[in-house]
């Protein structure tokens, strides 16, 4: 029973529901996020991402060799892309790395790799620099698959990148060759283009526009269709 003359202490229900168990208080808030900043600053960092390019003479067996030069350092191959046009050619690749690794130990091993008839240079990649593309169903529902074969005129090569340009689309991809035609004897050109559209509003404006100079032009032939492959968007960096 309550004394006389002093305030009844009334006993605080306990809580049953998890809204009564977790209130939101200043303090409650600020110990919450001194906590985050402590576990945040005790997590150890990724694993560094470098990008390698190899320029210089082709040979037999150079990309078995840098491939083991990567695997000796126990890194692996997020992307890597060569071209061979002739004698020379180039190599680019996205690599990540134990945290012990080095540039300068990369680089080292692999400038011994690709050996005296090609330069390597390897840079480090800030991590807000390395993008694996994380709305890739969203790309590819805009890519699209370019392919080109015409007389050699620079003149339609162009028409074609002001219109692709113009409606804001990117090239992330492209392959590009001559031949000579069996039936003609005359040079020819041949494109293949990996084209990141700005909007899958627009795809069919430009598959209309293509259509057009295809048709105004004799011997031309476009096709610009869904893609078939997937690319990774990290060779902005060459």
């Amino acid at each position: 029973p309550p004394v006389a003359g002093k305030r009844a202490h009334r006993r605080r229900p306990r809580a049953t529901s998890p809204r009564q168990m977790w209130r939101f208080t200043p303090a409650r808030a600020r110990r919450t996020a001194t906590a985050r900043r402590a576990l945040s600053s005790a997590m150890p960092p990724g694993p560094p991402h470098f990008f390698a390019r190899i320029n210089g003479v082709h040979r037999h067996g150079l990309m078995r060799d840098t491939l083991r030069a990567v695997d000796a350092h126990g890194a692996t191959l997020a992307a890597v892309r060569k071209i061979r046009l002739g004698n020379q050619m180039s190599v680019l690749m996205h690599i990540t790395a134990p945290r012990s690794v080095t540039r300068d130990a990369l680089q080292r091993e692999l400038s011994i790799a690709v050996g005296p008839s090609a330069a390597c240079v390897v840079e480090p990649l800030e991590p807000g620099a390395v993008s694996l593309d994380e709305d890739a169903a969203g790309r590819g529902a805009r890519q699209r698959r370019l392919t080109m074969t015409s007389p050699q005129r620079p003149d339609l090569i162009i028409a074609v990148a002001d219109l692709l340009t113009a409606q804001g689309c990117t090239i992330s991809q492209i392959e590009a060759r001559t031949f000579v035609g069996d039936t003609d004897g005359a040079l020819h050109f041949h494109l293949d283009a990996a084209v990141d559209c700005a909007s899958v509003d627009n795809i069919d404006a430009i598959t209309s526009e293509l259509e057009t100079i295809a048709g105004a032009n004799k011997g031309l032939k476009i096709s610009f269709d869904e893609s078939d492959k997937t690319f990774i968007n990290l060779m902005e960096h060459a």
